[in-house]
C-alpha cells in the first residue's frame, strides 16, 4: 500500500499533503529519539536528528521494494543487513573528530 501511497503522491497534491503530515509526526518521534540518544552517548553527535529522520524513514521505506528489485533475495537477512546498516551509521564514530 505505501508503494501505492507514494506513486499518488507524486500526482496529487492533498495526498502529498497527508504523507508529509503523517511522515512529520514519525520524524518528530525519531528526531527526540536520536536527540536522547546523542544526549546518552549512543547516537553520534555529528548527525542532524532532523536530518538522520528523513533519511532513515526514506531507507526504511524502501526495504520491503527489495525483492521486486532483486528476486530470490533473502528477506530475513536483508532485514538484519540494513538493521546492521543502521546501527553502524547511527553509531558514534571513533576517533573522526566529529
Amino acid at each position: 500500500m505505501l508503494f501505492e501511497l507514494l506513486a499518488e503522491a507524486g500526482r496529487t497534491e492533498s495526498i502529498r499533503g497527508i504523507l508529509r503530515e503523517n511522515t512529520s509526526g514519525i520524524r518528530r518521534l525519531l528526531a527526540q529519539a536520536l536527540v536522547a540518544g546523542q544526549a546518552r552517548g549512543d547516537v553520534d553527535a555529528g548527525l542532524d536528528p532532523e536530518q538522520t529522520s528523513a533519511i532513515l524513514i526514506a531507507v526504511l521505506d524502501a526495504v520491503p521494494m527489495l525483492p521486486l528489485m532483486a528476486p530470490g533475495i533473502d528477506f530475513k537477512e536483508s532485514r538484519r543487513l540494513v538493521s546492521t546498516m543502521v546501527g553502524r551509521f547511527l553509531r558514534p564514530q571513533q576517533g573522526s573528530g566529529r
